[in-house]
């Protein structure tokens, strides 16, 4: 199943460049690992929106954390029914950090 492209991936790339000195590859890699977690991870609600979706209508930083949380919580379950390693889990779940950081990075 192929990803879709993040509603501000150009930005978000942009950001990690500035923000991290990261190189074209390892930026890639990571906003790569962002969209597929989108895939993988579940929304945790019942209207038809994607993990992402869920973390980007959260108004607050405490809020999206406590998302992620529970979420993480649930990754023995959730790699159970995923199609990639573990290893591919945990590292998505660690991107998805960087993609907190950007959404917030006017809130600091």
């Amino acid at each position: 199943e192929k990803t879709s492209p993040l509603p501000d991936e150009e930005e978000f790339c942009s950001w990690l460049e500035t923000e991290y000195k990261m190189d074209y590859e390892n930026v890639k890699k990571i906003v790569s690992s962002v969209k597929r977690m989108d895939m993988i991870l579940p929304s945790m609600v019942s209207d038809p929106m994607t993990f992402l979706d869920v973390l980007r209508a959260l108004p607050q930083r405490s809020k999206q954390e406590n998302y992620i949380r529970l979420v993480r919580g649930r990754k023995h379950r959730i790699f159970k029914n995923a199609d990639c390693s573990y290893k591919t889990l945990m590292n998505g779940l660690t991107n998805i950090k960087y993609y907190l950081n950007f959404l917030n990075r006017n809130n600091k």
